[in-house]
């Protein structure tokens, strides 16, 4: 003799949840002076493409990008040929899930702690000045002409369910100087040569050259900084790093 036990289990009123996907992008310009691009992106966790059966994702996401340039040596006279750019951007990546970690319970999307979210923020900007037409004054044309300088900086910020803040900054310059003397700053020796027999022509084509083909140097600096501070425990110690890079070309050819 035996028993045997069945259980059954029956599903009614299956709960149907909507997906949202949306990609907005807007771009602005200001005549010849500047431009901006805004991009706004979100995707719910129930949200899946027509191929997908169900949702890849339980994480509903949020992206905003903000990018621009504006043009400063449009607001100075043209007659000094300066070139100097600013760009800049600012980014918020947000990640938010459906459910608590381990758990069937849903998070409120009006009220969803800091603690399990995904949060990304970051800013940069950069700028150069470098010459962009050629200068009459001999002085000029081999000094300033050839001189361009660049700088940049960016801040990051971040926090998921470890850290509660992760903190980056960097900063980056540098200068180069190129100034290239052509390929006629030649002699040649062998010229009184040209019309003998033989080797004549070989030798009087023979050329010097008595500068260098180009010359070129540069100065690289790079700045960082970055710390961490979890949700449990002290703050990290800070790192920091601080490079400074030197270097010079000389492009010399004797001879042809």
């Amino acid at each position: 003799s035996g028993e045997v036990w069945l259980d059954e289990l029956r599903l009614s009123g299956v709960k149907k949840e909507k997906g949202m996907a949306m990609r907005i992008q807007s771009k602005m310009s200001l005549s010849d002076l500047g431009s901006a691009t805004i991009v706004y992106s979100r995707q719910d966790a129930e949200y899946h493409r027509l191929q997908e059966r169900l949702s890849r994702s339980t994480n509903t996401s949020e992206n905003l990008n903000v990018s621009g340039k504006i043009d400063l040596h449009r607001l100075l006279p043209k007659s000094w040929g300066i070139s100097v750019p600013l760009n800049g951007s600012l980014t918020r990546n947000q990640s938010r899930p459906k459910y608590f970690s381990g758990e069937d319970i849903l998070v409120d999307p009006n009220n969803t702690p800091d603690s399990i979210m995904t949060i990304t923020e970051s800013i940069s900007l950069s700028t150069s000045l470098k010459k962009s037409g050629k200068s009459d004054n001999r002085f000029m044309k081999y000094t300033v002409d050839n001189v361009s300088v660049s700088l940049s900086a960016s801040q990051s910020r971040s926090s998921d369910v470890t850290y509660a803040e992760k903190w980056t900054e960097s900063y980056s310059g540098k200068f180069s100087y190129y100034i290239p003397f052509g390929r006629n700053n030649y002699i040649k020796p062998f010229n009184w040569a040209k019309n003998l027999p033989i080797l004549g022509k070989t030798l009087g084509d023979f050329q010097f050259f008595y500068t260098p083909s180009s010359f070129k140097t540069g100065l690289n600096l790079n700045e960082k900084l970055n710390w961490n501070q979890p949700r449990v425990g002290d703050r990290s110690p800070e790192t920091y790093n601080f490079g400074l890079n030197r270097s010079i070309n000389l492009d010399y050819k004797f001879t042809n």
